[in-house]
């Protein structure tokens, strides 16, 4: 008689099966990635060819290997095969085969190859039927004898017709994307912005939100070191936000038609998705600074843009002041300080009288209200606020910008909860109606 089981014994089973199911997965999501890193790199084997380096060749073999040996793992069927995991709790071998031959699916190979002369004979039998049937038919459709047409008609290859559709929407993605950025307001002012580069150390540049100042720019840059003979040459983003390095890092690298990390990557606090064909960075400013303390010079920095500078946070302010110095002895070094709202001149005085160059434009339309009064609590006001557009407004999203996540909780606390509360009180009213 088995021993009883007791609450403990199912919630271990209950926790083992759990695991179980997490690995599965986790291994399925693992064989994807690496899947999608193989076809990445067969395309950068396309792409540059001979311009790899033996360790980045070496780290691709090693990948798709990897890959090969798991695909070809995952194939092997441990029941039909043969093999057999023995329990430590059997210890009569009659025993272990009554429990194998007993194993869902399992058959000998002996049964295999029966069952396969079989289905061969069934098959026959079938077709010599038909024959003796439909004796008029004079074709078989077989699609190895089928005939290959060229034209301008539709493709018969299904194959041929998936593979036309996807290049049919890469091309469209990418007119689409090279669309959006030449109707960003930035791009005309691009030579414009490229000469005053050219002829300045350091340049102030004021650009509304929405101009497309933080995504552009450091395109540009990278193109004018590459025009110039120097495409060694880095080009450093700094963001005040993690979030925003990161998502204008996959932005970009998406534009450029790059995988992120490849030409385009970002720096981060724990988080470094860069390779050593990283030519436009996208980091924090408390990364750049940390930077400093180890190559004070960064040799191999082309242009520095101190992006949303009006933030003034402590490390933009001393990033400011590092600069000013490293200017003075690193004369092909450009910087660019860059914010939608900036006291341009007052951060032109402090780099010695530096240009600056206004942007105007925003890919959107923008309209100010001010209060008529002044409201005892701004997070009240700004809550009442929210209320009333979604009490006026037909459609569409509301942003609130606070000053930090303890306001940012009090809000969605004192927004959800009303809705809460009604939703309860209509349920209890229809609960309330006969029938």
């Amino acid at each position: 008689m088995p021993p009883k089981r007791n609450a403990t014994d199912d919630l271990s089973d209950l926790r083992q099966r759990s695991r179980f199911d997490y690995l599965e997965k986790r291994e399925a999501l693992k064989l994807a990635e690496l899947q999608k890193d193989v076809e990445e790199d067969e395309r950068e084997r396309e792409k540059y060819g001979s311009k790899l380096s033996k360790r980045e060749l070496a780290e691709m073999d090693k990948r798709k290997m990897t890959l090969r040996l798991t695909l070809e793992r995952n194939q092997i069927d441990d029941t039909n095969s043969g093999f057999f995991m023995l329990d430590s709790t059997l210890t009569d071998k009659s025993e272990v085969l009554t429990k194998r031959n007993k194993k869902e699916n399992y058959k000998s190979e002996v049964q295999l190859w029966e069952e396969e002369q079989t289905s061969k004979a069934k098959a026959a039998q079938g077709q010599q039927r038909v024959r003796e049937s439909e004796d008029e038919y004079e074709f078989v459709f077989d699609p190895s004898t089928s005939i290959n047409f060229v034209g301008d008609g539709v493709e018969f290859d299904a194959d041929k017709q998936r593979l036309q559709a996807q290049l049919d929407e890469a091309e469209s993605r990418a007119k689409s994307i090279a669309d959006v950025r030449t109707s960003l307001p930035i791009h005309a002012y691009k030579k414009e912005l490229l000469q005053a580069v050219d002829d300045n150390a350091v340049i102030i540049v004021t650009a509304e939100t929405g101009s497309g100042k933080s995504s552009q720019i450091p395109q540009f840059l990278r193109e004018y070191f590459i025009s110039r003979g120097e495409p060694e040459k880095s080009v450093y983003c700094t963001q005040p936000r993690r979030v925003a390095a990161m998502s204008l890092a996959q932005r970009v690298a998406e534009e450029a038609g790059c995988r992120l990390g490849n030409e385009v990557g970002y720096t981060i606090r724990f988080e470094d998705k860069t390779s050593e064909k990283t030519r436009i960075k996208y980091l924090t400013d408390g990364t750049l600074l940390r930077m400093f303390l180890t190559q004070p010079d960064l040799p191999e920095v082309g242009c520095i843009i101190l992006d949303e500078a009006h933030e003034r946070t402590l490390s933009t302010d001393l990033l400011m002041g590092l600069l000013c110095d490293v200017i003075k002895y690193r004369t092909d070094l450009k910087i660019i300080v860059s914010s939608a709202t900036l006291d341009a001149q007052a951060f032109s005085n402090y780099f010695s009288q530096a240009p600056v160059l206004y942007i105007p434009g925003r890919t959107y339309p923008v309209t100010t209200y001010y209060a008529s009064q002044p409201e005892a609590s701004y997070l009240s006001a700004a809550i009442t606020t929210v209320w009333q557009i979604h009490a006026s407004a037909d459609a569409g999203d509301i942003l609130v910008f606070l000053t930090g996540q303890d306001e940012i909780e009090v809000a969605l606390a004192r927004l959800v909860a009303p809705q809460i509360m009604m939703a309860s009180e209509l349920t209890r009213t229809v609960s309330k109606k006969p029938g």
